[in-house]
């Protein structure tokens, strides 16, 4: 187990990249990750070395960083989201072997004034990236405005997503939001009890005038709370979707059957495939201190909140994480 820590820093967001590191002969691949929090700078560690090599500010945000994602196809584009509306979209070069030289820079910047940007999904099909925030939910077409042909601070290509309760609400507040695969995305809003599903490549069909009004092809039962920033948590074209609530449990959903274009939207209310409670924990040696803290972690059922949960991609493996920095794996017996 390995742990890196920063003082004064509060990490709200990470992201892990595979890149080529340099030398004088063939590049070496490694994991590389990317962490950010109330600091307002992003960090490049690198895991295998124990080693944090980078502190990114230049061009950085003005307030804390809340969501960071790396590009699906480029190794080496960081996207990072903040408080301050501003998502920026990095290079972070490739760092030499030895040294860890290398050279970074923002490539693009992105202002929405007065939101609060709280998760980001790259669309692969069509170089869009969707950003949820306090505000609302938009799109960005990251092809066009990385192109020579177009200026970095230009705003024609971003478009709003009108989700479904837009009519009925004040103000929109996406608080989770996910990429479940190719075409699919899933969107929470805060202080409502569902969960939605909708397509992105129908949402680009219907822009007029700046916005798209989105139809959902599925709408999931989920816990009414009062509680925010409840992520949703997938592994892409898994088919399977995820959501913590604010009792312990996590809710697991079978949305295989939507990946595919031809299955017609759903009407009724799909409720969950499987509902994991909070787990009854033993522990598995006599020193009083494991016992203690396995009868702790038993009684904080009702006080324990989900924050974030994914899989890896065969979904043998659950990981999740609590508000009170606890973190929770589960492994499939059959």
């Amino acid at each position: 187990m390995m742990r890196y820590k920063h003082p004064k820093e509060h990490f709200f967001a990470l992201a892990w990249t595979t890149l080529t590191m340099k030398n004088k002969e063939n590049g070496i691949r490694t994991n590389i990750l990317a962490a950010a929090g109330a600091n307002k700078v992003v960090r490049l560690i690198h895991p295998i070395q124990h080693l944090c090599y980078a502190d990114m500010t230049r061009g950085a945000h003005t307030r804390s960083i809340s969501t960071l994602l790396f590009h699906p196809k480029k190794e080496t584009w960081l996207f990072s989201g903040g408080t301050d509306g501003k998502i920026i979209l990095w290079d972070i070069g490739r760092p030499s072997v030895s040294s860890y030289k290398f050279a970074y820079g923002p490539l693009l910047v992105l202002k929405n004034s007065g939101v609060d940007i709280l998760n980001l999904a790259f669309m692969t099909g069509t170089g869009y990236l969707v950003c949820g925030s306090e505000g609302g939910c938009y799109a960005h077409n990251i092809d066009v405005l990385t192109s020579d042909e177009q200026s970095k601070s230009d705003q024609t290509s971003k478009f709003e997503i009108r989700l479904p309760d837009w009519k009925t609400t004040k103000k929109v507040f996406v608080d989770a939001l996910v990429q479940v695969s190719d075409d699919l995305i899933a969107s929470k809003c805060t202080e409502q009890s569902h969960i939605q599903l909708w397509s992105f490549s129908s949402a680009l069909a219907k822009v007029n005038k700046g916005k798209s009004e989105v139809v959902p092809v599925a709408t999931l039962d989920w816990k009414t709370t009062d509680e925010f920033y409840i992520n949703l948590g997938t592994y892409c074209n898994s088919g399977m979707l995820m959501c913590g609530d604010d009792n312990g449990r996590l809710w697991l959903y079978d949305v295989r059957k939507f990946q595919n274009k031809s299955t017609a939207a759903c009407d009724s209310l799909l409720k969950p495939a499987r509902l994991l409670p909070w787990p009854v924990c033993s522990a598995r040696t006599k020193r009083g201190k494991d016992r203690i803290l396995a009868e702790d972690i038993a009684k904080q059922t009702e006080r324990t909140i989900i924050n974030s949960a994914t899989t890896n991609w065969n979904q043998h493996y659950i990981v999740s994480v609590t508000d009170n920095n606890m973190v929770c794996i589960w492994t499939k017996t059959r």
